[in-house]
């Protein structure tokens, strides 16, 4: 079993906590990532959020990434409607959605469909 964490903190010593149902992790004492447990050989558990640095630097690897296959099926919708070959003003939408959440994201281009 894989669980992503923020690419700020790739090479980090991490600390885990593994629950029946969730794994939680921590760096210097802060939650900076959490993840339903999976179960299972060789599977994975990847967050869109958490490669955001990594996607500004290489915007064309988003459209095959894993992160994108398992991201919201909302975000997908998003990307697929809106963004292909726009992958960059999609990675900033995405750290826009961070701030203000998915919903108003969705609220808003409800607003802009029936304009």
């Amino acid at each position: 079993m894989h669980y992503s964490v923020p690419d700020a903190y790739v090479g980090k010593i991490i600390f885990t906590k593994i629950y029946s149902h969730k794994v939680l992790y921590y760096y210097d004492n802060t939650k900076i990532a959490e993840h339903e447990r999976i179960y299972g050989l060789n599977e994975w558990s990847i967050k869109i959020e958490h490669y955001l640095n990594t996607l500004k630097k290489k915007p064309g690897a988003l459209p095959s990434s894993a992160a994108l296959n398992q991201a919201d099926l909302r975000l997908q919708q998003i990307y697929y409607t809106y963004y292909t070959t726009k992958e960059k003003e999609f990675i900033e939408l995405l750290q826009y959605i961070g701030i203000v959440g998915i919903q108003k994201m969705l609220d808003a281009i409800e607003k802009l469909r029936k304009i």
